[in-house]
C-alpha cells in the first residue's frame, strides 16, 4: 500500500510540475535550430539510457553540452533539472514495482533528499556563472573521486540490508539531504546516493528504488524553484532532452540485470573527467578576461 501511495504522489508531483513548466515555457519564445534539436534529442536518449542503468545522466549531458554548446554554463543546472523530471519518475515507478524496500527508510530518504534539492536550487538560481562553474567543478571532482574509490573497491560496495534504523537512518537522512543538493549545481546524484547507501551496508539492488524515487521528488522540487525564479533558464532545451529521454528509459529498464555496470561506471569516470577539464578551461578563460555574469 505504501508504494502505491508513493507512486501516486510521484505522478501528482510530476503533473503539477508539467503544468508549471507549460506556463513558463509559453513565455520563452527563443528559437532552437533544427540541428541543435537533433543534438539535444540524441543527448537526452543516450544520457537517460545510461541513467536508468544507475550511471547517471548529468555528467553525460554536461559533456555533450560542452562538446556541442547546447546551452550556457550558468543555465546548465536548470536544463539538467528540467530534463530529469520524466525519466526519474518513470525509473522510480519501474523500480518500486520490482524491488522491495523498507517503507520507513524509503519515505525518510525521499523527504530529506527533496528538501535538499528545493533549498539548494533557490540558492543556485541567484549565483553568477563563475561561481556556478566553481561549484560544478568541485562537485564533479568529489563524485569522480568517490566513483574511482568505489571502482577499485577501496570504498565498501554494499551489503545485504534492505532497511535502515536508529543512527543509520539518521545518517542516511542527513546524507540524502546533501545528495539532494547536488543536482542544483549541475552534478548528478546517483553515484553519490549509491555510495552513501553502500557505506550504510545496504543492498546495491535496493539502492535503485531509493535513489530513483528520491531523485524524482527532488527534481520536481528543484525544477519548480528554478522555474519560479525565472532566472538562468534553458527550458526549451530541457524539454527536448526530457522527451528524448523516455525511449531511453524504456529500452534500458529491461537490461538492468544484463549489463556490466562496473564497465559502464569506468566510462562515466572518463566522462566526468572530461567535464571537469572543459568547465575548468571555460572558467579560466573567463577569469583571464575578467568576465562576470
Amino acid at each position: 500500500m505504501e508504494f502505491i501511495i508513493i507512486k501516486i504522489i510521484l505522478v501528482i508531483f510530476t503533473l503539477l510540475i508539467f503544468y508549471k513548466m507549460f506556463l513558463v515555457y509559453r513565455k520563452h519564445d527563443y528559437i532552437i535550430s533544427q540541428a541543435k534539436k537533433i543534438k539535444l534529442a540524441f543527448t537526452g536518449f543516450i544520457a537517460n539510457f545510461a541513467d536508468t542503468l544507475g550511471i547517471g545522466s548529468f555528467a553525460i549531458i554536461v559533456g555533450f553540452s560542452k562538446l556541442w554548446n547546447l546551452t550556457e554554463d550558468d543555465k546548465l543546472p536548470s536544463m539538467l533539472n528540467i530534463e530529469a523530471i520524466t525519466p526519474t519518475t518513470l525509473q522510480a515507478l519501474f523500480f518500486l514495482s520490482i524491488i522491495n524496500v523498507d517503507p520507513i527508510t524509503l519515505i525518510t530518504l525521499i523527504i530529506t533528499c527533496t528538501i535538499g534539492g528545493a533549498l539548494s536550487a533557490r540558492i543556485v538560481s541567484k549565483l553568477n556563472k563563475q561561481l556556478i562553474r566553481e561549484l560544478m567543478i568541485f562537485g564533479l571532482t568529489l563524485v569522480c573521486i568517490i566513483l574511482f574509490l568505489n571502482q577499485i573497491r577501496i570504498l565498501p560496495i554494499g551489503g545485504n540490508e534492505t532497511a535502515l534504523s536508529g543512527i543509520k537512518l539518521i545518517m542516511g537522512a542527513i546524507g540524502m539531504f546533501i545528495v539532494g543538493c547536488l543536482p542544483a549545481i549541475g552534478v548528478g546524484n546517483y553515484a553519490a546516493a549509491q555510495v552513501l547507501l553502500f557505506l550504510l551496508n545496504m543492498s546495491p539492488l535496493v539502492a535503485f528504488p531509493i535513489m530513483t524515487a528520491s531523485s524524482a521528488t527532488m527534481q520536481c522540487a528543484s525544477t519548480y524553484t528554478f522555474l519560479a525564479s525565472g532566472k538562468k533558464l534553458a527550458i526549451k532545451e530541457g524539454v527536448i532532452l526530457q522527451l528524448a529521454a523516455i525511449p531511453g528509459v524504456l529500452l534500458a529498464a529491461p537490461l538492468i540485470t544484463k549489463v556490466s555496470i562496473h564497465s559502464l561506471r569506468w566510462l562515466l569516470f572518463v566522462v566526468i573527467l572530461y567535464n571537469i577539464v572543459m568547465l575548468t578551461r571555460s572558467y579560466l578563460e573567463d577569469r583571464k578576461n575578467n568576465y562576470v555574469s
